[in-house]
């Protein structure tokens, strides 16, 4: 078994980042295998912080939540991990919710709940992302749930606007 805490400590360095001390600290004792939810709400992360956190919920295959509530995102954060978020094998619920998210993840996260049909929950309450983005990603949730398949009607042109 595997110290979460020094996995992450060693992806931090593999990137010439300084790991979180409330990271570490949450994630000390625990193991990869074991971990089904990461709870960082309220865990502020510096903008280079998500390409090793991407890193570490990549390294934890049995990973179902992952919350990133409060924790200071963006959407150049988000585009760190949405690669990572749209592979994960067990991922089904992400929280980005009270984050500095607008049309460019909006637009991200709809495509990976599409070619990631595990997600069934995502919440973006507190964000810049439209009312109309917001709806076309919990219709493509909703299908996710229903076990069907990516629908080519939620496709949002917004000819450049925000939506």
């Amino acid at each position: 078994m595997e110290d979460l805490s020094l996995v992450f400590e060693k992806l931090c360095e593999q990137r010439s980042v300084k790991p979180s001390k409330q990271i570490t600290s949450m994630l000390r004792g625990r193991s990869s295998m074991r971990l089904v939810e990461l709870d960082l709400s309220s865990v502020y992360l510096a903008k280079n912080a998500f390409e090793p956190l991407a890193d570490l919920v990549a390294f934890c295959n049995n990973l179902r939540t992952l919350n990133l509530a409060y924790s200071g995102m963006e959407n150049d954060s988000m585009n760190a991990l949405v690669p990572t978020l749209t592979e994960h094998p067990s991922l089904t619920s992400l929280n980005a919710s009270h984050s500095e998210l607008s049309f460019p993840s909006a637009k991200a996260l709809l495509q990976m709940v599409k070619d990631n049909p595990n997600y069934v929950e995502l919440c973006l309450d507190a964000t810049d992302v439209s009312a109309a983005y917001v709806e076309r990603i919990n219709m493509q949730l909703e299908l996710n749930r229903r076990h069907e398949v990516p629908q080519k009607h939620l496709e949002f042109d917004t000819g450049g606007q925000d939506g």
